[in-house]
């Protein structure tokens, strides 16, 4: 079985595509950059995998001698800054610069196959409604947004002779292990603190960590992946007020009911941002321009491309998700 190579694998996307790697009988190298690799990628070890802690933008800045892609034959790259704020530069050095280092690093040590972890937010926040790869696109309004677009342009626009691409854009991904969006959520719910933004009746676009793991797989394998896009995302049609109102169930809580609007929302986004960045504030606000563009519009994506290319098929309904969320949630609280 070929050697695949998965970035930010301690990351909670990059771990469990190396897991899911792992027990599809892939031989599996994942990069890590923390001192200290979470718990469930030593298991990922013990199971077979090879890990590796590299500095990718280390790597790429002091051209520093690297085991990385040694007989690799495929690449998962799912490393990336993942931040509703911060400075373009940032941005565009860890998701643009990176990327195309390791694309020609790539092309140059034999690798065939290059999996591109992006995001259905390179196409705007408005109102998407089984919007497709063919659009609608609407105005990106954060830095990571347009670093993952610019990151993209640079996957298809390279001389791919010896290597093919596929570029995945999942949703909303969630599931157990998730401990930056859901899990502020729960909290804020379990304090009876979070408010809804126009009242969140939006539908949003959740795709559960597994079914992500699967478009990948078959990315790999697929002769009809080979340089396409696909959105990723569960089949479910369910407003943000709809799945807010069954996590407050699960945690035996009243469903939010304080709303504020859009332009409060955004305003107070605005001055959250401006604030972290004049205190240089570690973290990311509560709110943020990107997190209100998402959380108020309607965000709905349809996976219909990526069914009839290469038999993407979720399987993991978003109440039966949620629950298996929450127990890990209870677990670790």
């Amino acid at each position: 079985m070929k050697l695949v190579l998965v970035t930010g694998a301690s990351g909670f996307v990059g771990r469990n595509i190396t897991k899911a790697l792992l027990k599809a009988g892939y031989r599996v190298r994942a990069q890590y950059r923390r001192a200290k690799p979470p718990k469930e990628l030593l298991e990922a070890a013990q199971g077979g995998a090879e890990l590796i802690r590299a500095d990718l933008i280390d790597e790429m800045t002091h051209d520093i001698p690297s085991k990385l892609l040694d007989g690799v034959a495929a690449i998962v790259h799912t490393a990336a800054m993942v931040s509703t704020t911060g400075p373009r530069s940032a941005f565009d050095l860890i998701n643009v610069d990176v990327t195309r280092w390791l694309l020609e690093k790539g092309a140059e040590s034999g690798c065939r196959r290059f999996v591109y972890i992006s995001s259905t937010a390179v196409q705007g926040f408005g109102h998407h409604m089984f919007s497709s790869e063919e659009g609608p696109y609407f105005r990106l309004v954060s830095n990571y947004q347009k670093s993952k677009k610019a990151a993209e342009n640079v996957v298809t626009a390279l001389d791919h002779k010896t290597m093919s691409f596929t570029v995945l854009r999942p949703g909303f991904v969630y599931g157990p292990g998730d401990t930056k969006i859901l899990k502020s959520v729960f909290d804020l719910l379990a304090a009876e603190k979070l408010p809804l933004i126009n009242g969140f009746n939006v539908h949003n676009c959740f795709l559960y960590i597994d079914d992500l793991s699967q478009a990948v797989m078959l990315s790999l394998e697929s002769p009809n992946a080979r340089n396409e896009i696909f959105n990723i995302a569960g089949d479910d049609l369910v407003t943000l007020r709809e799945a807010l109102a069954t996590a407050a169930e699960l945690l035996n809580k009243p469903a939010p009911r304080v709303n504020i609007p859009v332009w409060v929302a955004e305003a107070a986004g605005r001055v959250l941002e401006g604030l972290f960045w004049l205190f240089r504030i570690k973290g990311e606000p509560t709110l943020s321009r990107y997190l209100v563009g998402q959380l108020s519009t309607d965000y709905h994506f349809t996976s219909d491309k990526a069914k009839r290319l290469i038999g993407f098929a979720p399987t993991m309904e978003w109440q039966n998700g949620l629950k298996k969320v929450m127990e890990a949630y209870k677990e670790e609280n």
